[in-house]
């Protein structure tokens, strides 16, 4: 039956279909799963692209499990199996990492239930995917030596000491034709859209879900700095500012079906507001999860911009008094 639905969808309307949520904002993944049907899981998988596949694993319902928490809960190794061995290194990585509304990853949510051959198999899959990353024969020494860099607890690197290589104007121009180098010679390099909410809503009585925050003064010279460094870069920038949280994304996907993107090769959004472990806030004091904006960003929904760098900037508390500055290349 399941099979038989499934194909009658056109390949272009999948996604969207087994995206619907239901009154609990479980996919069409969370009910297999949840009711061990192995079968409808197994058939729903095989008809997803991977990339569609880790979209729908991303996907938490009200409490914030994904499926694989889900699977973890039940301690149903083949179904765990199932939902991980189309993924990519980097793929299962992300979902593994992600956290419930308990602040339970997928392991810990196994351990909680006693699914101990669970949270076992959820452990070494996490493992393979982090050796992946650090016996890649891909990654040089200079780069991972690089890495260090980026642990804020090392207090032994606070002085970075990077090998400079000089270069000479042969060696700049081989490089720039080679295979390996991502051109942008045109006179428009891109668009960058930056969002930035400096004034917040103070509501006399906030509503469920609703937060109050100070106003983010300065912020400002912030956007003067980007704008400048951007125009310098030959990218057409637009600057939204003081956006609540649905309007949020609505300008970022309204970004991504602009015209110019057929031509051109990079898109940056930068967002800089107050924010929380794994979302930002609007000026409304409501949050957006950072899923949701990856989702907009992501090929399979900025098509004119599929297999092109595109680049996400945040700006913002990351749920300490610490400021987070994130880099992402979709």
């Amino acid at each position: 039956m399941v099979k038989c639905v499934i194909d009658s969808v056109p390949a272009a309307d999948l996604l969207n279909l087994l995206s619907i949520p239901n009154h609990q904002g479980e996919t069409t993944l969370h009910g297999p799963v949840n009711s061990i049907n192995m079968e409808t899981l197994q058939c729903l998988v095989e008809s997803v692209e991977t990339t569609d596949l880790y979209t729908l694993l991303l996907t938490q319902d009200i409490y914030g499990d994904t499926a694989v928490h889900s699977a973890a809960y039940k301690g149903n190794l083949d179904m765990l199996k199932t939902l991980l061995d189309k993924l990519s290194s980097e793929q299962c990585l992300e979902i593994l990492n992600i956290k419930n509304n308990k602040q339970f990853t997928p392991v810990v949510a196994a351990k909680s239930n006693k699914q101990y051959e669970a949270a076992k198999c959820i452990g070494e899959y996490k493992r393979k995917s982090e050796h992946y990353f650090e016996g890649s024969s891909q990654m040089s020494a200079s780069l991972k030596d690089s890495l260090k860099y980026l642990d804020e607890r090392n207090r032994d690197v606070d002085i970075i000491q990077l090998p400079v290589k000089p270069c000479t104007l042969q060696s700049v121009t081989e490089k720039f034709y080679s295979d390996n180098v991502y051109r942008m010679s045109a006179p428009v390099r891109g668009r960058c859209l930056i969002i930035n909410n400096r004034y917040f809503d103070r509501p006399a009585t906030p509503a469920p879900g609703q937060f109050e925050f100070q106003d983010r003064d300065g912020s400002e010279m912030d956007v003067i700095n980007i704008l400048n460094v951007f125009q310098q870069l030959s990218f057409d920038c637009e600057l939204k500012s003081n956006v609540s949280s649905k309007q949020m994304l609505v300008d970022i996907e309204r970004e991504t079906q602009h015209l110019d993107y057929k031509v051109l090769g990079v898109s940056v959004l930068v967002i800089m507001t107050h924010g929380a472990e794994n979302q930002v806030y609007g000026k409304d004091g409501r949050p957006v999860k950072l899923t949701d904006i990856y989702d907009l960003m992501s090929p399979y929904r900025f098509k004119s911009m599929a297999g092109k760098p595109k680049i996400i900037i945040l700006q913002s508390c990351a749920g300490g008094e610490c400021i987070l500055l994130l880099l992402r290349w979709l």
